[in-house]
This record gives C-alpha cells, structure tokens and sequence, in this order.
C-alpha cells in the first residue's frame, strides 16, 4: 500500500511557501519505507503592464489626460490580486503652460514583486493669443486729435487658461 502526505510550510505570502510531499510504502507484514520530495513555491515573476498610453503633447494644462490607474491592465504569473498605482511627477518649464509629466503606473502582485511602465506627457503652449477690436486705420488732421492709445480699446484671448497681459506701443513716423 502506498500514501502520501503533504505538510505545507507557509511562507511571507499566498504564492510562496514549501510542502514536504512523503510517500509511505507498506508491505502486508507492516514493514515500511519513506521517500520525501521538497517542493517550494516561490513567486519571483513581477506582473505585467500593459496598455500604457503613449508619450504625448498637449498645449495647455487643462487638456492633461487625468491620471488613471484604469488606463493599463496588469497581469500576474500567479492566482492572486494585482495592485496598480499611478504617480505624476512634475517637471516645472517656463511657464503654467509649458512643463513636463513622467506618469508613472506600478503593479504590485500579492508577493509584492512589482513593475512600472512611464508616459510622458509634455504640455507646450505654442499659440499666441489673439487680438480684436483693434481700432481701424484713421487720418486726422491736428496732432490733438490723435486719440490716445488704450490697451482697453481691444481684447485677448488665449488657447490657454490664464492672464494675457497687453502693452501697447506707438512708432512716430515723422
């Protein structure tokens, strides 16, 4: 008559531990003999990522795509539930309109082995703002009746969340 026995040591997680798997040989007079396997589970494999949203660039901060973990899937070699988290770290540039993002997703299996998988996003305004309502060419006849020049006589507008700062300057041809 052969049996088996298998005594489960655990270990730091669901995917590794150790079972000692013995097989008992008995004859009919009760004599007996053992032979032993050691199996060890040891999930040393990090999860998979995929689905990472390509390097990207936008113009303005607003039209950031926000952070998602939803945005990739992650896959593990073992049964068990796969962490994903996702971090910004922001790159300053010029201005609120020009910087860069390394969005970064990590996957951490139940073991805690783990993987990353970075977009970059680059936010560069390169539209200027636009100006209207500037006043039409005009002639008059006496310097006193040059009207004086007012940056509130237009508007600006901009691609762009914030302020759009206008000057204006006058070039005298004598």
């Amino acid at each position: 008559t052969v049996t088996v026995n298998d005594v489960i040591t655990p270990g730091s997680c669901a995917n590794k531990y150790s079972i000692l798997r013995t097989w008992t040989a008995t004859d009919i007079c009760g004599n007996s003999s053992t032979s032993s396997q050691t199996i060890t589970v040891d999930d040393q494999t990090d999860p998979v990522i995929t689905g990472t949203p390509t390097n990207t660039t936008v113009s303005c901060a607003a039209d950031v795509p926000a952070a998602s973990i939803a945005s990739v899937s992650a896959t593990d070699n073992c049964a068990g539930t796969v962490t994903v988290t996702v971090n910004d770290v922001i790159t300053p540039g010029s201005c609120a309109n020009k910087y860069s993002i390394l969005r970064t997703w990590t996957a951490t299996d139940i073991c805690g082995n783990s993987s990353t998988s970075s977009q970059t996003i680059t936010v560069d305004d390169q539209t200027a703002p636009v100006i209207t309502g500037t006043p039409t060419n005009t002639t008059v006849s006496c310097a006193a009746d040059v009207p004086a020049a007012s940056i509130a006589s237009v508007s600006a507008s901009d691609n762009c969340a914030g302020t759009v700062t206008v000057t204006v300057n006058d070039v005298i041809t004598p």
